[in-house]
């Protein structure tokens, strides 16, 4: 078998023409940024306890 025997029935990706969410509003909200930052740090904290 050869590669493209392998993968001539491999389906393509589905690539979305527009993604559903517009990221440029929340990307840099100062708050947003802190509040995210705040709950990874506790989760590390909690994950450092057990």
């Amino acid at each position: 078998m050869n590669f493209e025997d392998i993968y001539k029935n491999v389906p393509s990706p589905h690539i979305p023409e527009k993604l559903p969410l517009e990221t440029n509003n929340f990307l840099y909200d100062k708050e947003l940024i802190q509040l995210i930052s705040k709950a990874n740090n506790s989760l590390g904290a909690y994950k450092g306890d057990l």
